[in-house]
């Protein structure tokens, strides 16, 4: 059985305005940067289990090129991406 797939609005936002501010540094980069977070999106739909769990029992997994992860948590009917965060921000605040 596949489970649903649910971003929150809070990282929508988050990677939104990481487009925008990629695109305002070189035309196209934020169209690349939002590739990146669709691929880390399918990884993760792949085999959810696959990433390190930490605190809270929230997972994470690095994008290849940008300097972000994709903050996730597994339930059993249920992947919900909390955000998606540059890597110098700490993801524990937000759980």
């Amino acid at each position: 059985m596949s489970q649903e797939l649910e971003v929150q609005e809070s990282a929508k936002q988050e990677i939104a305005h990481a487009a925008v501010w990629y695109n305002t540094q070189r035309p196209g980069l934020g169209d690349r940067f939002l590739a990146e977070v669709e691929d880390g999106i399918q990884r993760i739909q792949r085999n959810p289990e696959a990433f390190p769990r930490g605190r809270f029992e929230a997972r994470r997994i690095l994008m290849n090129v940008f300097p972000f992860m994709i903050i996730y948590k597994v339930h059993p009917n249920a992947i919900i991406i909390h955000a998606v965060l540059h890597t110098k921000q700490r993801p524990s605040k937000l759980l």
